[in-house]
């Protein structure tokens, strides 16, 4: 009756031991998912916000060209840094293909095929919009007519 009492006792031993490690295992890998998703929080919090502002950037950069009021564009010159210091300063980078870099769908977003007497397709032939990613996620992709 004793060595019953000792096996089953030992028999829960190990299935409380289990048990543990289990619940430590399990904490530990729900740790390290609240860690990821408070960094994904961090990263990409200001995400609306700055998607929000790209037009207004646009707006302000086809302004500045089209100004012909040197003070003006003085102003509107300043403003512009100081937007583009601040998506600097929210790892926010601009896609920027060239003329015939392969089109990547990841990236970009074809609005037009040209027909090329090139036999080469799938190359990116007019930037028409630039894109933006922040920390790698696409904030707007770049618009771009493409090689046929």
């Amino acid at each position: 009756m004793k060595k019953e009492k000792i096996k089953k006792i030992k028999k829960e031993n190990i299935y409380l031991r289990n048990r543990c490690n289990n619940i430590i295992l399990e904490f530990e890998s729900m740790k390290r998912r609240f860690e990821l998703e408070n960094d994904n929080i961090k990263k990409y919090s200001c995400f609306l916000i700055i998607k929000n502002f790209i037009p207004v950037l646009d707006g302000l950069e086809i302004t500045y060209k089209n100004c012909k009021d040197k003070l003006t564009k003085e102003g509107i010159n300043i403003i512009l840094k100081i937007l583009k210091t601040i998506l600097l300063n929210n790892n926010v980078k601009k896609i920027s293909p060239k003329k015939f870099d392969p089109f990547n769908p990841t990236l970009h977003q074809a609005i037009i095929k040209v027909k090329t007497s090139d036999k080469k397709k799938n190359l990116i032939f007019n930037i028409l919009q630039k894109g933006y990613l922040i920390s790698n996620k696409i904030l707007r992709p770049a618009l771009v007519s493409v090689t046929s």
